[in-house]
This record gives C-alpha cells, structure tokens and sequence, in this order.
C-alpha cells in the first residue's frame, strides 16, 4: 500500500466517530476509484459508501413506520379488533414490506401497550379491560385537569384562536355529519391534545402525548357508537374553552374533570369491556 493510501488509513482510524473495525485487505479495494484516469480519494469513496448505508437505513426506518402508523391506526379504528392476531406472512404479503421491517413495527406497537405478546399464539391486539380503563382515566383526570390550569396561565391568544378554530371545525364536521363523532382526527385538530400541550410541562406532554394518547383515542373510538355523546363532549369542550379564555384555570380544570369522568362511564357501559 502507496505512501498516500497509508496515510488516509490512518486519518479513517483516527475518526473517533468511525466505530466499525478496519481492515487492510478489503479497504484497499476501495481506497483509489478510477475512472477515466481520475483518482478519487479514499476518503470520498468510504464516505460515499457510508452515504449509502446511511440512505439504506433511511428507507428502512420510513417502511418501519408507514407499517406503524397503518398498524396503529388499524388497532385504534377498530379495523383490527381487540384480542385479533398479527400473522407476519400475511400482513408482509398484504402490505408489502419485508418481514424486518413488520417486525420492527410490531415491536413498537408492543412498546406503545398497543398489542401484547401471547405464548402459543404471538402478537395480538390488547383487549378493553376495566381495571385499565379505570386507572388510565384517573390518571387523565387528574393529569388534565392540570393541563387546564397550566394552560390557562401559558397559553396566548393566538393559541385561544386557535383552540377556538379547532371547536369550530368540530361542529362544523357534526353538524354535516349528522352528529357523527369527530374523535378519530389527527392530533393538530384534538381539543385534548392540544391543551396538554399549551400546558408547556415537558412531563405532563409526555405522559399524556405520547404513552398513554393512543390508548386513550382507541378507548374514546370504540365507544363512538353510542351517538348521543358527541354532541354533548362539544358542548362540554365549548364550556371548557370559555373558562380558559377567561383564564379561570380553576373552573377550566373542574370542567375538564367531569368532562373525563362522564366519558369513562360512558366507556364502562360499553359492551366491549371485559369485566
């Protein structure tokens, strides 16, 4: 190996970024790249070789989470109902992906407590039950009511505009939807979601946001059925608003408290609760 080529091995193995071990032999195959007599460097060559895992990964991570996001959103829906089996063959065929990114998926689903894994018989979809509904919703209760109060402090009038927009395409999609519910929009346009995160609290955002948010959305979805509710959780948002515009973040909070209340009773009604 030339003087040139000796030297650039040495700088790749000074990088201390660069965790994969060298080696002489297979290095040297791509240290000089010709093409019409000219040379590009060995460096440029590792780095653009680099480019492509980095690019391959890329790809990987954006399969992984379309067949999350079609998961998730299949499991809250309703589409894959409580307690049914994830068949990787069959979902790989359906959705055509390889069997690694499915995996990967699954796995996150798994982390999310939005499927378990069953000995025998592998992936399934959680199932309602009523101790957890019962838990999460004191946890909500609670954790939302402080949402409120935190929110009627921080949030600015462009937020309370923006609220006040949110509740206004609400009625807008009942009243030409004849009072269907509104609950499976995505999250910029969820009344809940949007005061936890007006809250400014890192904690509070997290644990409402992310860990227990699709949870939450599954529970409210399937107990959509029942018509009467969403009418009347508008209204209820609508009092809510008022007493933040006000920045009564007390009364928000109470208001909010029995907003939550009244959706878990309704939830527990439910047939699809296992007692």
């Amino acid at each position: 190996m030339g003087f040139q080529a000796t030297n650039q091995l040495r700088y790749l193995r000074g990088l201390h970024f660069l965790t994969e071990p060298f080696n002489c032999s297979s290095l040297t195959s791509f240290l000089y790249i010709v093409n019409k007599n000219v040379v590009i460097s060995g460096l440029k060559a590792y780095f653009c070789l680099k480019l492509l895992v980095i690019v391959n990964n890329m790809a990987d991570l954006s399969s992984v989470e379309k067949v999350y996001q079609y998961l998730l959103e299949a499991i809250v829906k309703g589409d894959l109902a409580p307690n049914a089996r994830l068949r990787e063959t069959e979902l790989a065929v359906e959705l055509g992906v390889g069997r690694g990114p499915l995996r990967e998926a699954i796995h996150k689903l798994e982390a999310r407590n939005m499927i378990t894994k069953v000995p025998n018989v592998g992936a399934q979809v959680i199932a309602f039950d009523e101790r957890e509904i019962l838990e999460i919703y004191q946890l909500r209760e609670n954790l939302e009511a402080l949402a409120c109060e935190l929110a009627a402090k921080n949030m600015s009038d462009a937020k309370l505009t923006e609220l006040q927009s949110i509740l206004e395409r609400h009625k807008a999609y009942l009243d030409s939807n004849d009072g269907q519910t509104y609950i499976d929009q995505d999250p910029d346009l969820d009344f809940h979601f949007f005061i936890i995160q007006c809250s400014e609290n890192q904690w509070l955002i997290r644990l409402l946001c992310d860990e227990l948010y699709h949870r939450v959305r599954m529970y409210r979805y399937q107990s959509a059925h029942q018509r009467s509710r969403p009418s009347k959780a508008l209204e209820e948002h609508q009092r809510i608003f008022q007493a933040l515009s006000n920045r009564d973040g007390e009364l928000a909070a109470l208001l909010m408290k029995r907003h939550i209340q009244a959706a878990k009773q309704l939830l527990l009604s439910s047939n699809d609760i296992q007692h």
